[in-house]
């Protein structure tokens, strides 16, 4: 098949863009694929991309997209006219503004795939518009979670079908549970009030000095506007170390005994499964979307949102017990291999291959 898929930039560094490229690099091993960038604002993409893939711009400007809509939409249908491919997948339900107007009168098959919580939406931004016009015009939406897919069609009164695939874990699978049981407590992720790493340092600091003798809670990630209230939360606290991105990641994971994801909200929470593909034991606040889904309770610990006593409490009994951590890396690990890109790819598969036999009408 021949597959374009738009982004807004593919060389930024985050989620949306890591499982994007990821995506690509998968397909790209037996179908025609075409990535259409926004724009770019970095010389490489941060994340590896296949020479199998096919990149495209819409402009080389950083204007406001709804700003140069039009001109945008013009360049995309241009650009797919050329390619003519079989489905366009709109990574981000925002690129629904620029995916449908372009294919209007088109035979491709509309897929727009949701990276994000449903329930969060700036009424009458562009998320929200493009999210009624995907619902209304798209054939398919992706989703993350069966919450969101329950959330989808509730308020979007979708006449797109909307199904579930989980992001697949972008580092590999050992053969073995790799985990060190290192005296870290690790959590991570960009340094912005959803993450909530202010409640994972109050509820550290419910700890007793004893309890966190010989640990460190240590929270690594890109700078964001909640890093500077962090910082100085932390300040004269040996134990708690605020550190900037990591360029390795796996090692983050191997050095950690236990991983904390203490979101306010998330659309999945692929960190909670990068932990888990290094056997490191898990605890979540029960946020919306994506964590619970994850954990299962069975592997892992989810506590009430936002309650920091709670929190404190799962810590001081994973901190307190080496059976216990030993117990959850076991189930952790377990848990990891329903995420590997195989079974992941082979869910884009299947809907890709329904999408290229049915027959589209024109609207």
């Amino acid at each position: 098949m021949r597959l374009a898929i738009l982004i807004h930039d593919y060389t930024a560094m985050g989620g949306t863009e890591r499982v994007t490229l990821q995506l690509c690099n998968q397909l790209a091993k037996h179908h025609t694929i075409t990535l259409i960038s926004v724009q770019q604002t970095g010389k490489e993409p941060a994340f590896i991309l296949s020479d199998n893939v096919q990149i495209k711009f819409l402009g080389d400007d950083a204007a406001n997209m709804l700003k140069t809509l039009p001109q945008k939409v013009y360049v995309l249908r241009k650009i797919l006219g050329e390619i003519k491919p079989n489905a366009v997948i709109a990574s981000d339900s925002q690129m629904a503004l620029l995916s449908l107007p372009a294919t209007i009168g088109k035979r491709y098959q509309k897929i727009v795939w949701e990276h994000f919580n449903s329930q969060i939406e700036t009424r009458f931004g562009s998320r929200w518009f493009a999210r009624r016009l995907a619902a209304r015009f798209a054939h398919t939406i992706v989703v993350l979670t069966q919450q969101d897919k329950r959330e989808w069609e509730k308020k979007y009164h979708c006449k797109a079908s909307v199904v579930v695939h989980a992001n697949p874990c972008a580092l590999p699978l050992p053969l073995l549970n790799p985990y060190r049981d290192a005296h870290v407590v690790l959590s991570a992720g960009r340094y912005t009030e959803q993450k909530g790493f202010d409640l994972l340092v109050k509820a550290w600091k419910c700890l007793s000095s004893e309890m966190r003798q010989g640990w460190v809670l240590r929270i690594v990630g890109p700078n964001g506007s909640a890093k500077t209230e962090l910082l100085a939360a932390a300040k004269d606290d040996e134990s708690i170390r605020i550190e900037g991105p990591s360029s390795n990641m796996k090692k983050c994971y191997l050095d950690a005994g236990i991983f904390v994801c203490s979101s306010r909200y998330e659309g999945f929470g692929l960190t909670i499964v990068e932990a888990m593909t290094h056997g490191v034991p898990v605890i979540a606040f029960d946020c919306p979307m994506g964590p619970a889904e994850i954990i299962k309770e069975e592997y892992g610990k989810v506590v009430e949102l936002a309650n920091i006593s709670a929190l404190s409490r799962e810590l001081a009994s994973m901190i307190g017990s080496k059976s216990n951590r030993q117990y959850y890396s076991e189930r952790s690990f377990e848990r990891a291999s329903h995420f590997t890109p195989e079974i992941t790819i082979g869910r884009w598969e299947s809907l890709l291959e329904v999408c290229a036999d049915k027959e589209v009408k024109i609207p």
